[in-house]
């Protein structure tokens, strides 16, 4: 995994990270957030709400209370795998 977020340290500099990982049909994998520390020197990784159901599907970061914070707009819907869209909230 350190190499892992060597190469996402050194593609998006200081930006926090949500890693979508995708599972089997309807035994999705638990996704990961890394919190940016040190201007992008050092990852935190944070505990975010999981769902086993659906396949994950695309993650978009937004701006949806406008506060300044990155939120992570989550689909878990990928082909016939039907599962949740869940947004992850930074307030």
């Amino acid at each position: 995994m350190d190499e892992e977020l060597a190469t996402i340290r050194s593609i998006l500099g200081s930006d926090d990270v949500y890693l979508l990982r995708v599972g089997r049909f309807n035994r999705d994998i638990h996704d990961l957030m890394l919190l940016n520390r040190r201007s992008g020197r050092r990852m935190r990784q944070i505990p975010i709400p999981q769902t086993r159901r659906g396949v994950g599907e695309q993650v978009t970061s937004v701006d949806y209370d406008r506060n300044g914070k990155t939120d992570f707009l989550v689909q878990n819907g990928r082909r016939k795998a039907k599962g949740p869209t869940r947004l992850i909230s930074f307030r």
